[in-house]
């Protein structure tokens, strides 16, 4: 898990890179949520690696 402090354009950034564990093979995914410190709203991006 990482937290990055942007500026006030960029917010609050957590990235978390995690294996799900699934059968019959793991899965690899990164999740990324950026939160806008001025009015709250968050955007979640979803990718596999």
């Amino acid at each position: 898990v990482a937290v990055t402090l942007g500026d006030k354009s960029a917010g609050l950034k957590i990235e978390i890179d995690a294996v799900l564990i699934m059968t019959p093979t793991p899965e690899r995914m990164r999740l990324r949520t950026t939160v806008n410190l001025d009015n709250g709203l968050a955007r979640t991006e979803f990718r596999e690696s």
